[in-house]
């Protein structure tokens, strides 16, 4: 029970982070986890279960379009991303740029 609550709080946390960062002076990167799940989010945060995939980016919103590229909704490509996680949607929807993006 206490290992899920030090989880929620850390992924609360990397969202909120997303969320209202921003634009910050900080470099943002794109992560993946082994099944293809990707995430915008700060170089500093913690990866929680994914690598470093492509970064650094001096904003959110080039992470963002970066990771809107890297998109294979058919799967036939494993080196992208084939979801994204809820808080990279919600943060890359303040920079106005759709994941996944729309075809």
């Amino acid at each position: 029970m206490r290992g899920s609550v030090l989880f929620f709080t850390a992924l609360t946390s990397v969202i909120l982070t997303l969320i209202t960062a921003g634009n910050a002076a900080e470099e943002w990167m794109v992560a993946k986890t082994p099944k293809g799940v990707c995430n915008v989010q700060l170089k500093t945060a913690a990866l929680l279960g994914s690598e470093p995939f492509k970064g650094p980016f001096s904003t959110r919103g080039a992470a963002c379009a970066e990771a809107s590229k890297q998109y294979d909704p058919d799967l036939k490509d494993p080196s992208k991303c084939t979801a994204y996680e809820v808080g990279s949607i919600a943060g890359c929807a303040i920079d106005q740029i759709p994941l996944p993006p729309k075809s």
